[in-house]
């Protein structure tokens, strides 16, 4: 690592301490800058810098995987809400209609990570 890696590395820190203080603060980005003397745009370019640092960092998922998927018949009695049952080895999860796309997918994140490690 050369210097200007080093310098940005410890840039990146400096930044990352001063917006976690600053979500923890309470305050909105615009009174914590003025109360630190920070300008707002830089703020958000390090905000910027911190977000790409992150996303450079995580593991690449670019393997597709496809599986075998068995259907079943089920007769679901009227007051019982229809539902997915997903299994693989030996987890399952189930999905109603009224999951939400926000709810599944962390897990549908999750096993696509656990999957392209096989």
């Amino acid at each position: 690592m050369d210097t200007k890696q080093v310098a940005r590395q410890i840039r990146l820190k400096k930044w990352s301490a001063l917006i976690v203080e600053r979500q923890s603060s309470g305050l909105n980005v615009r009174e914590f800058c003025r109360e630190r003397n920070i300008k707002e745009h830089i703020y958000y370019y390090w905000l910027k810098r911190i977000r790409e640092a992150a996303c450079n960092s995580m593991p690449a998922i670019s393997t597709t995987v496809f599986a075998l998927v068995a259907f079943s018949e089920a007769k679901v009695p009227a007051d019982q809400p229809a539902k997915l049952t997903l299994n693989y080895a030996e987890s399952s999860l189930d999905v109603y209609e009224s999951t939400s796309s926000d709810s599944l997918k962390p897990p549908l994140l999750f096993l696509r990570q656990v999957l392209s490690q096989c």
